[in-house]
C-alpha cells in the first residue's frame, strides 16, 4: 500500500489508528482520532442552504471507508482532498448516528507535511559500498531543513557523523534510501 513508504513517521503520530478500528472506537462511545488514508473518490453534496459539502471514500492498507466534510472543512480542504491517491492525515470525530458509523473530518493535511517537519535523519550503513550510492543521492537531493545523521561501523563500534549540508525529505527520496542494500533509515 502507498502508505507504507510513510510508516516510520506514522508511528510517531499520536491517537492515530487504521480504519479497520474506527468501528470499534464508535462503540466504545467515539471521540477524535487521526487516520493516515488514500482519498479515491470525492461525492459532492448540496446542503439543503446551498452550501457544498463531500462524502469521500478512502482507504488504508486495513480498510475502505467514507468520511464526510461538513462544508466549513469541504471549503477549507477541498481542493487538497480532490487530488485522488494523494497520502493525506485525517483528523475525525467518530461516532454512531443510530445505527450508522460517522467520520466527520476535522482538518486534513498531505502526509508529505511529516517529512517537512522531520529535522534529523538517522542513516545506518551496514555495508560501506553503499555509501558511494547514498553519496550520488544526498547529493542531488534539494535543500531543506533535514539534518543528516550517519551511523557507520568501524572497528572500535558505531561511529555517528552529522554532515554538513540539510535536505528537503521527501516520500520519493526516502523510498530511494530505503532501497539502498546496507542502508536503513
Amino acid at each position: 500500500h502507498p502508505l507504507e513508504a510513510f510508516a516510520p513517521e506514522l508511528k510517531r503520530v499520536p491517537g492515530l489508528k487504521p480504519i479497520s478500528e474506527l468501528q470499534a472506537l464508535a462503540e466504545l462511545g467515539g471521540g477524535a482520532c487521526k487516520i493516515a488514508a488514500l482519498v479515491h473518490a470525492v461525492r459532492e453534496i448540496k446542503t439543503k442552504s446551498g452550501n457544498r459539502m463531500a462524502a469521500l471514500t478512502v482507504s488504508d492498507a486495513s480498510a475502505q471507508s467514507e468520511l464526510v466534510l461538513f462544508p466549513e472543512a469541504y471549503n477549507q480542504y477541498g481542493t487538497l482532498v480532490s487530488n485522488l491517491n494523494t497520502p493525506l492525515l485525517f483528523n475525525l470525530k467518530v461516532s454512531f448516528e443510530g445505527e450508522r458509523l460517522r467520520q466527520v473530518v476535522e482538518s486534513v493535511k498531505p502526509l508529505e507535511s511529516l517529512l517537512a517537519e522531520k529535522t534529523e535523519l538517522l542513516i545506518e550503513i551496514e555495508n560501506p559500498a553503499a555509501v558511494t550510492q547514498l553519496q550520488k543521492m544526498l547529493s542531488t537531493a534539494a535543500t531543506g531543513g533535514t539534518t543528516i545523521m550517519l551511523k557507520l561501523p568501524s572497528a572500535m563500534g558505531a561511529t555517528t557523523v552529522r554532515l554538513p549540508q540539510r535536505v528537503g525529505l521527501s516520500s520519493p527520496l526516502l523510498a530511494n534510501l530505503r532501497g539502498i542494500a546496507g542502508v536503513r533509515v
